[in-house]
């Protein structure tokens, strides 16, 4: 089936809404259960409800297709662990400015990779985006520790994003979707044996419920949409799409616990929003 890429920018626009409205849910769960044992066990359940899609060996021959899943997963992994990190030394608000820069990463890793600069309107939606994630976000800037580890999420997160454009019209969608998603698991696996070997784990209601929400909505479905259909759109369309996520998490954050958006955060989300749209006029 194929895609317009305004179908495409919609759909992943629903991934970004899917991932805002898990933040407050697993912010309750890792209450409980460690963040990488959290994800470790999110991953597995994920990439194993995909796996059963494919029952046939013939889609698990490809070598090349199981490097290009590891190096996405591996990327995507590197995101999760640096964020987790930085957040131990950084606020959860800079962190949420910093992830958010990969809207400006994307391009110009297209620019230096591809030698393709973005459109003037896309680039004005870049600038309106980066404002208003600032706004949403941030309260004063000091550079830590913290700071410097989110800033390698962020980096991870947009070559997530350039390496998923570059291998996801060359391999069947929900196989490298899998391998994606069994990396993060691997991965998370070895760092929950390193950092978190002795935590305690608490299996409560918060943390079954958000695996009931994160491991095949957020997870399987909605990197398996990406993955399906980042091929419709540009990588820098992408970005600018997931910079909404931090949109939808502070509304879903006012339906489920009541949290209120400031006026300077409600004009952020605006802008953002407005980035958003009008790189989909170019």
């Amino acid at each position: 089936m194929k895609f317009k890429a305004w179908q495409a920018d919609l759909a992943l626009l629903l991934v970004a809404a899917i991932w805002g409205s898990t933040f407050i849910i697993v912010k309750e769960a890792t209450a409980d259960m460690p963040t990488f044992t959290f994800l470790a066990v999110r991953f597995s359940i994920a990439a194993l409800s995909l796996a059963v899609l494919r029952p046939s060996l013939t889609f698990w021959r490809d070598k090349q297709m199981w490097k290009a899943g590891f190096l996405i997963g591996t990327l995507l992994f590197g995101g999760y662990a640096f964020q987790t990190m930085g957040l131990q030394f950084t606020s959860a608000a800079k962190t949420g400015f910093i992830t958010g820069l990969s809207v400006v990463f994307v391009p110009l890793i297209v620019a230096i990779v591809d030698k393709r600069l973005p459109g003037r309107k896309t680039t004005v939606g870049i600038i309106v985006a980066t404002i208003g994630l600032a706004l949403l976000s941030l309260n004063g800037f000091n550079i830590a520790l913290g700071d410097f580890l989110v800033f390698l999420c962020a980096i991870c997160f947009a070559l997530h994003i350039y390496t998923v454009a570059q291998f996801s019209k060359s391999y069947d969608a929900i196989a490298i979707t899998v391998i994606q998603l069994l990396t993060v698991a691997v991965l998370s696996s070895v760092a929950m044996l390193v950092f978190e070997i002795n935590a305690p784990v608490v299996w409560s209601n918060n943390v079954w419920w958000a695996l009931v929400i994160t491991a095949v909505p957020a997870t399987s479905l909605a990197f398996l949409a990406q993955n399906g259909l980042q091929r419709y759109t540009t990588p820098t369309h992408t970005a600018l799409i997931f910079s909404s996520e931090p949109v939808f998490s502070f509304i879903f954050a006012f339906i489920i616990a009541g949290e209120v958006l400031t006026l300077r955060g409600g004009i952020g989300a605006l802008l953002i929003l407005s980035g958003v749209i009008l790189s989909q006029t170019e």
